[in-house]
């Protein structure tokens, strides 16, 4: 039977609140303590919890005929007041900054991309038969990092001051570490620039070495501070 869209989006909010594994076996020996029923009924008890604290409406006998209860959804659902692109109904939606006011902002994002020894080693050299790799992957963040705006759905559109670009080559852990700072006067932060901004550039220096290696890894990506508006950040 196909679900309901309340259905199934009280069935992901569910899914997504759950713990990530489940066991029935016991500590002391491989015999259960729970029979399945019961350990049915102890989830069953948990979901009817879970969805009444969501907002969601759980009928207490589901039909025998079906592998799914019903349920009517209200229209705020977990924490929707403390989600900022979030409506009463649960509905994304941009943020209204019109009435901030206007500071400066700054936020610098970090990450890295791990190579191969052979493709760390043209890179170091700037021997790929692409050009190079530093100089271009430091272009793609900038132009990234100023398109942010027509990357991410919910995201405005910022005018930046300033983007800067870094690459670092680490021959320690044969990586290239990329920052990003970008900087902006205005009434909504820059810390989606910036991570966009490390983004591209990772993947251009992935795009650029793949002839060499696929065992490349993209990782590590994030805020590192941000600075602007009503609160300050900055990584420990």
């Amino acid at each position: 039977m196909p679900l309901s869209v309340p259905l199934l989006t009280s069935s992901l909010q569910f899914a997504a609140c759950l713990p990530r594994h489940y066991s029935s076996q016991s500590n002391s020996n491989d015999d259960d303590d729970m029979s399945d029923s019961d350990a049915g009924a102890t989830y069953y008890k948990l979901y009817k919890q879970l969805m009444t604290q969501s907002g969601t409406v759980i009928a207490s006998s589901p039909s025998p005929s079906s592998s799914v209860s019903s349920a009517s959804t209200f229209s705020r659902p977990v924490n929707a007041t403390t989600l900022s692109h979030v409506d009463d109904a649960g509905k994304v939606k941009m943020v209204d900054v019109g009435s901030k006011s206007e500071t400066a902002r700054v936020a610098i994002a970090a990450g890295r991309v791990k190579l191969s020894g052979t493709a760390f080693e043209r890179v170091a050299e700037n021997r790929l038969a692409k050009g190079d790799v530093l100089s271009t992957a430091q272009l793609a963040g900038i132009m990234a990092a100023k398109r942010t705006g027509q990357l991410i759905p919910l995201c405005h559109n910022v005018f930046l001051t300033s983007v800067d670009v870094t690459l670092t080559l680490d021959a320690a852990s044969l990586s290239v570490v990329i920052e990003c700072t970008a900087r902006s006067r205005g009434q909504t932060g820059v810390e989606m620039e910036a991570l966009t901004g490390v983004t591209v550039a990772a993947l251009t220096v992935y795009d650029m070495c793949k002839s060499l290696s696929h065992d490349i890894v993209i990782g590590d990506i994030r805020l590192l501070s941000k600075t602007g508006g009503k609160s300050d950040f900055r990584r420990q």
